[in-house]
C-alpha cells in the first residue's frame, strides 16, 4: 500500500452506495437460532468437501462459537466437556424449542 497521492473524497463513496448497492431496510441480526444454523453449515456440502482433519477443526471451531450465543439456562445444564454429546443435547433442546433474538437479551428461548 502506497501513500502518495491525494485521498478520495469520502462523499465518493457514499454516492456510490446510494447508487449502486443495496441498503438493508431492516435492522440486521440474528434471523435463527445459532445452534441451528451452525448444524446447518456443519452439514453443508462446503464443509463436507473439506480434508477430514481439517473438517474436525472446523466443526469444533463451529460449534463452539454457536455455543458462545446460548443463554444462561441452557449452558447450565451441558456437559463440562464440549463433545458429540453435549452437541447433541444441545440440538435437541434446540429442535425442540428454538431460540429468539432479543436486541435486549440476546437469545432467549422462546
Amino acid at each position: 500500500m502506497g501513500f502518495s497521492g491525494m485521498p478520495e473524497e469520502p462523499r465518493s463513496h457514499i454516492r456510490f452506495v446510494r447508487r449502486y448497492c443495496v441498503i438493508r431496510d431492516a435492522a440486521l441480526h440474528p434471523s435463527r437460532d445459532p445452534i441451528l444454523a451452525a448444524q446447518q453449515l456443519i452439514e453443508s456440502p462446503l464443509v463436507s468437501k473439506m480434508p477430514e482433519r481439517d473438517r474436525e477443526t472446523a466443526i469444533d471451531d463451529i460449534r463452539n462459537q454457536a455455543m458462545l450465543l446460548l443463554p444462561d439456562q441452557r449452558i447450565a445444564v451441558l456437559p463440562k466437556e464440549a463433545d458429540d454429546e453435549a452437541w447433541l443435547a444441545i440440538l435437541k433442546r434446540s429442535q425442540a424449542a428454538p431460540l429468539v433474538w432479543d436486541r435486549r437479551r440476546n437469545f432467549e428461548p422462546r
